[in-house]
């Protein structure tokens, strides 16, 4: 999947697969501090295949199985 259209979507899910909290993903990529509002950006199907994809791309660098 390439890099989402929507800069703050993709800094969110940056963030999200970085281990950063729902709020402070938010807060970094620019939305407000809203615990409702991270779980529905979390759930958009492209969103969490986009952080599905960042996860598995870390997990390769850190040389990680599973």
């Amino acid at each position: 999947m390439p890099v989402l259209d929507n800069s703050g979507h993709e800094l969110f899910a940056q963030n999200i697969a970085r281990g950063k909290t729902l709020t402070e993903a938010q807060a970094v990529a620019g939305f407000s501090e809203n615990a409702g509002n991270g779980v529905t950006l979390r759930d958009r199907p492209e969103v969490t295949a986009r952080i599905q994809e960042l996860k598995s791309v870390i997990a390769a660098r850190a040389n990680v199985t599973g």
